[in-house]
């Protein structure tokens, strides 16, 4: 008990990038979930940028602009580790999967876009918890341009963590 009030202690002076980087680290780590996780929890939540910004949104104390025909990715990095940390420690955080998997709605480049389905699939984002972000990861995953950077393999298993319950793949889901 005594790390874990020492661990909570901490949390709140840590920023959104100093919490991801802490939380990855410790489930690459092989650290237990309730001894790093469960401290950090509320400073992923209050912290991280782990959804996309709205233009002129305030996300742990940085305010984020619009530039015009940009894509704004500010916090992806963030999103993509306290995933990765997720899908490490093997914990099922419906809140944080949820405010992750709102980056999966952007045009994300393939390779990320692949593993930061990959790991929210791992965590439980499936067609049964989020069906339309479930379809549009499967019509993401029909593209040619990701086929080419990820693979034909990696697609189809990945296709087939957000496939329709009962439904190959090749259905055409």
């Amino acid at each position: 008990a005594s790390s874990r009030k020492r661990g909570l202690m901490i949390s709140r002076w840590l920023d959104g990038w100093a919490a991801s980087h802490i939380a990855l680290a410790s489930a690459s780590l092989g650290a237990l979930p309730r001894e790093v996780y469960d401290p950090l929890r509320q400073a992923l939540l209050d912290r991280c940028a782990l959804g996309p910004s709205k233009p002129g949104s305030k996300v742990g104390g940085k305010q984020f602009a619009k530039t015009p025909g940009r894509l704004e990715l500010h916090g992806l990095a963030e999103a993509e580790r306290v995933a990765a940390a997720l899908a490490g420690f093997d914990v099922h955080d419906a809140e944080v999967r949820d405010r992750i998997a709102a980056w999966l709605s952007v045009p994300l480049p393939p390779k990320r876009f692949a593993n930061l389905a990959r790991d929210l699939a791992a965590i439980g984002l499936s067609d049964t918890s989020s069906p339309h972000l479930a379809r549009h990861v499967r019509a993401r995953l029909r593209s040619s341009e990701l086929r080419a950077e990820v693979g034909a393999e990696e697609s189809q298993a990945l296709a087939r963590s957000y496939a329709r319950p009962g439904e190959d793949e090749e259905d055409g889901s």
